[in-house]
C-alpha cells in the first residue's frame, strides 16, 4: 500500500537515511539537489535529528516511521506527553483526534486500546499516517483526510471523546495567546462538539491566562493540566464534560505535572477555589535555610497559596513565589535549594560580589531588573550550577540577593 510519488518502503531509501543519520542534511540537500526522492529521505534524516530524542518510543516501535515534512515533526507532541494524554481518557473509549498531523497522540491512544478516528486537513500528512498506522499494525486507528471543522457540522464525526490542537501561530509565523483566535476555534465549535461528543480534550499553549482564557469561555472545563518538565512548561490541557451546560465555579481541578528525569510524574493537584484561601506567612530566609523553587508547570497553575499551605512553608512575599523552610520536604515538586548568605541591595554589596563570586548563576523573581541584566551589571559569569544568586522582592518591599546551593 503507497500513497506517494516516492518509494518511502524501498531497501534503498531507509538505507540512505541509516547510512547518513550522522550527515548535515543542508549539505545533503546541496548535493542531492533536484532529486525528489532524496530530499524526501533527507527530510527523514532531518526530522530524525531534530525530534529524535522527544520520539525516541515511537521510532523504537517503527523504524521506518515517515515524517511528511518538518514542521509536523516540529508541531508533534511528544512520546512523553503522548502517554499522559492517553491516561486523560476514559479506559478503551473511541476518540476522535481533529487535528492529526503527525499522528503521535493517535498512535499512542490506539496502541493502548482505544478506536481512534484521526483527521487531517494535508492530504500528505493524511497519507504518511495510513502508512505509518499499517506499518505498526495498528488496526484500531482510522485516518480521515478532510476539514475536521466541517466533517463535526455535518455529522461525520461523533463518540464519546474529541481531542484537538488548534495551531497556535497565525500569519507570518505569528503567536497566538487566546483559543478563539487558533484555528479551529473550539470555542465557537462548543455547540457542535455538544451535539456529538460527550468529552473535549484541548491542548493549548501554555501562555493561555487559565482562567479568562479557558476556564470562563469553556464553562464546561472540569480539569485543567499543567504539563511540562523540570525547566519550562509544555502545554495546557482543558478537560471538558460535554454534557453538563455549565460546571460550577471554584470546583475546577487545577493538575501541574512535571516530567521528571527518572520518568516519574510529580503531580500537584488542587481545586480553584482551594487557592482562594487566606496568604501563607511571609517571611525572608536565613542561611541555612532551605528556598523552594516551584516547577514551571505549578507556576503555570497558580497555585501558590495553596502550595505553601500544603507543604507548611513560608513565602518570601505574596507575589515572590519562592518558598522558605527549615527542612528538606520530600516530593516537593519543585527544585530545593540551600541558602548559603542573604544579601542587601547595597552598593558595596553589588561592588564586591564579583570578587566574591565570579561565578555563578543568575536568576530573578518579582525583581525589577532582568537576569541577563543584573548579571552584566554584578560582571559575573554563569556558573556550573552548582550556586545561584536568587535576586528577589521581599515582604517589605525590599530587595534581597540569596546565594544559594543546590
Amino acid at each position: 500500500m503507497r500513497h506517494y510519488d516516492m518509494t518511502y518502503d524501498s531497501d534503498k531509501f531507509w538505507n540512505f537515511v541509516n547510512e547518513h543519520m550522522g550527515d548535515d542534511p543542508a549539505k545533503l540537500r546541496l548535493r542531492y539537489h533536484g532529486d525528489a526522492e532524496m530530499s524526501s529521505a533527507i527530510t527523514q534524516i532531518e526530522c530524525r535529528q531534530r525530534f529524535g530524542k522527544k520520539l525516541s518510543q515511537t521510532l523504537q516501535a517503527y523504524p521506518h516511521l515517515v515524517f511528511g515534512n518538518t514542521l509536523c515533526g516540529e508541531q508533534s507532541t511528544s512520546d512523553a506527553l503522548a502517554r499522559i494524554h492517553v491516561s486523560l481518557l476514559p479506559r478503551d473509549c473511541p476518540v476522535t483526534d481533529l487535528t492529526a498531523g503527525l499522528g503521535i497522540d493517535a498512535m499512542h491512544a490506539a496502541s493502548a486500546g482505544h478506536p481512534v478516528t484521526a483527521c487531517e486537513r494535508d492530504q500528505a500528512l493524511a497519507n504518511a499516517l495510513r502508512d505509518n498506522a499499517a506499518g505498526r499494525d495498528l488496526k484500531m486507528l482510522r485516518v480521515l483526510h478532510g476539514d475536521s471543522v466541517e466533517m463535526l457540522r455535518d455529522g461525520i464525526l461523533h463518540g464519546e471523546v474529541a481531542f484537538i490542537d488548534p495551531a497556535r501561530r497565525g500569519d507570518g509565523g505569528r503567536r497566538l495567546f487566546g483559543l478563539a483566535d487558533c484555528a479551529p476555534d473550539v470555542i465557537s465549535m462548543l455547540g457542535d462538539f455538544r451535539c456529538h461528543f460527550k468529552m473535549l480534550v484541548i491542548k493549548a499553549s501554555p501562555m493561555i491566562d487559565i482562567r479568562g482564557g479557558m476556564v470562563e469561555p469553556l464553562e464546561c472545563v472540569t480539569d485543567i493540566y499543567t504539563i511540562g518538565t523540570t525547566t519550562q512548561c509544555k502545554e495546557l490541557v482543558a478537560v471538558c464534560d460535554l454534557t453538563k451546560p455549565k460546571v460550577a465555579a471554584g470546583t475546577q481541578r487545577i493538575h501541574a505535572l512535571t516530567l521528571l528525569a527518572d520518568g516519574e510524574i510529580a503531580d500537584f493537584t488542587f481545586t480553584m477555589s482551594e487557592e482562594s484561601g487566606p496568604q501563607p506567612p511571609l517571611r525572608t530566609p536565613e542561611a541555612g535555610e532551605i528556598i523552594y523553587e516551584p516547577y514551571p508547570s505549578v507556576m503555570k497553575s497558580g497555585g501558590y497559596r495553596t502550595l505553601a499551605h500544603r507543604y507548611k512553608t513560608s513565602k518570601i512575599a505574596a507575589d515572590t513565589h519562592l518558598y522558605v523552610h527549615t527542612d528538606i520536604i520530600p516530593n516537593f515538586p519543585g527544585q530545593a535549594w540551600k541558602v548559603l548568605e542573604v544579601l542587601p541591595w547595597q552598593s558595596k554589596v553589588l561592588k564586591r560580589f564579583k570578587s566574591r563570586y565570579p561565578k555563578i548563576s543568575v536568576a530573578v523573581r518579582n525583581f525589577d531588573i532582568a537576569a541577563a541584566a543584573l548579571q552584566s551589571r554584578l560582571g559575573v559569569k554563569e556558573g556550573d550550577g552548582r550556586l545561584k544568586l536568587m535576586a528577589a522582592t521581599g515582604a517589605d518591599e525590599s530587595k534581597v540577593l540569596l546565594i544559594l546551593e543546590r
